[in-house]
């Protein structure tokens, strides 16, 4: 039943891409709205499917998700730089998806939570496209949630978390609780504080394997409304491990656009294409969740400091004399 559930949400994906307009052999574009802001234009982008009117879209492995399919993609723009990065899933995904009792194996792998209400989340890992390289994201970790998780009357809603990483897959997976102290010690140890927007605090219970600590901005409005949104940024071991906006289930079914802008750090770990927005939209049976606006941040090379000019030469004055006493 569940192979069937897959062909079908095959064919409904295959069906929806017939109706894309390709403009090239590496993307498409779907039918003519109002067109999405470039990211250089000094506007924020507009609560639009950044991918609408578009010949310059990037797809990644379409993978199952629920009863429908899930892909990444990123956009880039006439100079092949990127312009948004995002994940994009058909209707029918929002369906069929796991419970809190249901375990399926590895795919998506369902992990225990340790916010202390003994909820699970299920994870399905998304490599991007690599035309995302010159963006700081190897590939998205989707988290579904389908009893959410804490803090408790704010998001034990179903939601869905995108993990947009930084880390490789591989290093994400060696984050692990199986010391929870050393874990905790190093999911709680803070990154350079210009990494991080102001104002952005990691609460407790904020941790989990496969992830980090999260970090949430206190003022959002989720605190002063029902949750159906909202943005966050991760950390392990002093390292920026991602930047993940948070939707609820119940948001999606209304089929929204929205973009908003993103309180920024004032530094980057590393230099590449960082979004300034992020948006969830809906257009011909497609839900999309992206990070827009992106722009170059450069990262400056480590100089020599005086200490270090003084070192090399006080060391070459050394080997110097060395060799004189040799040769004497």
């Amino acid at each position: 039943m569940k192979k069937l559930s897959i062909v079908l949400a095959g064919v409904a994906f295959s069906t929806l891409s017939l109706g894309l307009k390709t403009a090239q052999a590496h993307g498409g574009h779907l039918h003519p709205d109002s067109g999405h802001l470039p990211s250089d234009s000094g506007q924020s982008p507009s609560s639009i499917d950044p991918r609408i009117e578009s010949n310059s879209i990037f797809y990644g492995e379409a993978r199952p998700l629920g009863n429908g399919l899930v892909r990444t993609w990123v956009r880039l723009n006439d100079n092949e730089n990127p312009t948004d990065i995002g994940v994009s899933f058909t209707d029918s995904a929002l369906f069929g998806l796991p419970g809190e009792s249901d375990d399926v194996g590895e795919y998506p792998l369902k992990l225990p939570l340790l916010d202390g209400i003994d909820h699970s989340t299920f994870e399905y890992e998304l490599l991007f496209p690599k035309e995302a390289e010159a963006t700081p994201f190897t590939h998205l970790a989707l988290n579904w949630n389908p009893s959410g998780h804490a803090p408790e009357g704010v998001t034990t809603v179903p939601h869905f978390d995108f993990h947009f990483n930084l880390f490789t897959p591989e290093e994400r997976h060696t984050i692990t609780a199986d010391n929870l102290e050393d874990f905790l010690t190093k999911a709680y140890k803070a990154p350079p504080v210009e990494f991080l927007p102001p104002g952005y605090i990691a609460p407790p219970m904020a941790a989990e394997p496969r992830m980090g600590v999260h970090y949430i901005d206190p003022t959002s409005p989720e605190f002063q409304r029902p949750f159906d949104r909202v943005f966050i940024y991760g950390s392990y071991d002093g390292k920026m491990a991602f930047w993940e906006p948070m939707v609820a289930n119940s948001f999606l079914l209304t089929k929204p656009n929205t973009t908003d802008l993103i309180k920024l750090p004032s530094a980057y770990p590393k230099s590449g294409y960082y979004p300034t927005a992020y948006s969830v939209n809906y257009a011909n049976g497609e839900y999309s969740v992206s990070l827009n606006g992106l722009k170059y941040r450069s990262v400056p090379e480590p100089s020599l400091t005086l200490g270090t000019l003084a070192f090399g030469a006080f060391s070459a004055v050394s080997f110097l004399n060395k060799k004189r006493k040799q040769t004497a």
